[in-house]
């Protein structure tokens, strides 16, 4: 999970690793910024810095009501993803990336494992 702002905080007992903060990467945040609106999404940009993939991305709610600039940098980032999931009341939309190898935390060009768990599909159901 690459958006949580209980770990950006130090109210709360939730952390990202040491050295890690996607949020920066993924919405040009800045460290301990409270504000937690999303005015960009650099998914590409995340990825590069990182050297982590993004393999999924969940969108909780509708783009209508999104600025135009940033509806164009959420349909650029889902270029090269599908949809796997909708929700039946529209609020909960999931993407995975195009291909295979996703996996838990892969790092750019790392060979791809298996993250399937007994009893669950590949998406977890």
């Amino acid at each position: 999970m690459l958006f949580n702002f209980l770990a950006r905080l130090n109210l709360y007992p939730v952390r990202f690793r040491t050295g890690i903060e996607p949020q920066a990467g993924l919405f040009h945040w800045t460290p301990r910024q409270p504000e937690t609106k999303i005015d960009t999404i650099d998914v590409a940009g995340y990825e590069k810095s990182s050297g982590m993939r993004v393999d999924y991305i969940l969108l909780w709610g509708s783009l209508d009501a999104a600025p135009a600039e940033l509806k164009g940098q959420f349909l650029s980032a889902i270029r090269s993803f599908h949809q796997v999931y909708a929700s039946a009341d529209g609020v909960a939309t999931l993407y995975e990336r195009n291909g295979q190898g996703n996996a838990v935390c892969m790092r750019t060009g790392e060979e791809p494992k298996s993250t399937a768990l007994p009893g669950f599909n590949k998406h977890g159901i």
